[in-house]
């Protein structure tokens, strides 16, 4: 009986002094540090992304950008998850051709919603109406970065296709149409 008694003092006692778990991201700006914020206000600006003599610059910001977990940081990112580098060619891991998707994998599970909210937005569908260029680019980058975070614990395409399918049950109607078209994509496929 002491026993027990000691191990739950024990027990209660570790829990006031262990530190608290780290939020999986940042809800809000307050929840961010000053680090974080100047971060996404310098990826915000847009000649960053076109201008490749900063390449470097945008690259050492992206390698900065794995250790955050703000909502505001993944939507920046995710908006230009189909940057890719001039360090890419040849064979070379995807976090090289495809640094804003390396980053995204590396945050880990809070990008899945984010990715999950950019497909339902992405019309990538060529047709006589519409030519989607940006979105026939980012799907399947977005597509690849999802399976990825979810091969970390296997079957990841399997996985994603779940959670879109899922999607897609709650999803307006105006969104149901380019989320199907993302369970078309061949990255998807068995």
């Amino acid at each position: 009986m002491r026993m027990a008694l000691l191990f739950v003092l024990v027990l209660v006692f570790s829990l006031r002094i262990l530190p608290e778990k780290q939020p999986m991201y940042a809800d809000s700006p307050t929840d961010m540090t000053k680090a974080e914020k100047e971060l996404i206000l310098k990826l915000q600006g847009k000649s960053l992304w076109k201008d490749r003599a900063r390449e470097d610059e945008l690259l050492g910001l992206l390698k900065e950008a794995k250790t955050f977990r703000s909502k505001q940081l993944v939507k920046v990112l995710v908006k230009h998850i189909h940057y890719e580098s001039s360090y890419g060619m040849g064979l070379k891991p995807v976090d090289i051709i495809w640094p804003v998707a390396g980053t995204l994998e590396a945050i880990g599970m809070p990008v899945v919603q984010p990715l999950l909210d950019e497909l339902k937005t992405l019309v990538a569908v060529i047709n006589e109406d519409i030519e989607d260029i940006d979105g026939i680019l980012r799907q399947p980058r977005i597509l690849h970065c999802l399976i990825d975070i979810y091969e970390q614990g296997g079957c990841g395409r399997a996985v994603v296709r779940f959670r879109i399918e899922k999607e897609l049950e709650k999803c307006l109607e105006s969104e149901r149409k380019n989320l199907q078209g993302a369970l078309q994509n061949a990255a998807l496929k068995k």
